[in-house]
């Protein structure tokens, strides 16, 4: 006489396991959305005027800051929620959609913002334009 295991499974636990199961697939799908999304938005050259105006200029996703001879690249994007940020006319930067403020250093002088700018590396082309990729 041979005994026969119950092999069945519930609706219940059935429902239950379709679900995680499109969960982790949900998940592991925005992630590479997300990721992917910031690598090609990296991917992004910007190359400024050869000749920037002295103090701080807005630039296509940058901000040049210079000081004489010095030049400083930062990017134009709040640190607390990524809105693109603009000038304050007090020789400041704000963010219009929180208010956050930064300096020309890009350091934070009023929040919601916590972190500073983020300083951009760039190069010079053969014509002596600054050249940032985003």
């Amino acid at each position: 006489m041979a005994i026969q295991k119950n092999t069945s499974v519930s609706r219940r636990r059935f429902v239950g396991v379709v679900l995680a199961a499109a969960g982790a697939l949900f998940l592991l799908l925005t992630g590479r959305i997300v990721r992917r999304g910031r690598v090609l938005r990296r991917r992004r050259t910007v190359v400024l005027p050869a000749s920037l105006p002295e103090g701080i200029s807005f630039h296509d996703g940058v901000i040049a800051v210079r000081h004489g001879e010095r030049l400083t690249l930062l990017a134009a994007r709040c640190t607390h929620l990524g809105c693109t940020l603009e000038a304050a006319g007090d020789g400041t930067i704000r963010c219009p959609c929180h208010g956050s403020r930064f300096d020309e250093r890009g350091r934070v002088l009023q929040g919601p913002a916590t972190q500073p700018l983020e300083r951009l590396s760039w190069h010079r082309d053969r014509q002596g334009r600054p050249v940032v990729n985003l």
